[in-house]
């Protein structure tokens, strides 16, 4: 008898029998929906051009009105940083606030970020997580993947101060 003593039943009475589908026993998961870091590394690709795209047009802007004006120069990268970094806020932050838990790419790969309990994180929360992007994006990323890899429940360093997880929605 495989696991079990002569004269125990195996499995113990009461117990569904394993590899099968039983009515009325709760089903384990098949896999673990936190182990997503391949998808989350195309979600966070996906969502920097999002942020990129409209940067480098205001950058080729202001390259081309700071050629014909010096005093402009100054304030134009101070214009581009807080843009960059506004975007950066609204598609790491705001958006997933206000768009139950997801970034716009998060929506177009089925990923989710979720608290503990399941819910939608606050604002707060999730502008944890993108102020520690600083951390995480070290060495184009790597910091956050090695992170990630090494987490059990797959977890960024914004994720684990954060008290969040990405998890795969469909």
């Amino acid at each position: 008898m495989p696991g079990g003593q002569p004269g125990y039943g195996y499995p113990p009475p009461g117990y569904p029998q394993p590899g099968y589908p039983q009515p009325g026993y709760p089903q384990p998961y098949d896999e673990d929906p936190t182990a997503v870091v391949g998808t989350r590394v195309g979600q966070y690709l996906l969502d920097a051009i999002l942020v990129v795209v409209p940067v480098i047009a205001l950058m080729i802007g202001l390259f081309a009105v700071s050629a014909t004006n010096d005093t402009l120069g100054g304030l134009g990268f101070l214009l581009l940083m807080v843009v960059a970094y506004g975007l950066s806020w609204g598609v790491g932050a705001w958006w997933p606030a206000t768009h139950g838990g997801q970034t716009p790419a998060m929506g177009w790969l089925d990923l989710r970020i979720v608290t503990a309990q399941g819910g939608v994180p606050g604002l707060g929360a999730l502008s944890v997580r993108w102020l520690l992007l600083l951390v995480d994006g070290a060495f184009g990323g790597l910091v956050g993947f090695v992170i990630m890899m090494s987490t059990s429940r797959h977890q960024r360093l914004g994720d684990i101060a954060a008290s969040t997880y990405v998890v795969r929605v469909g």
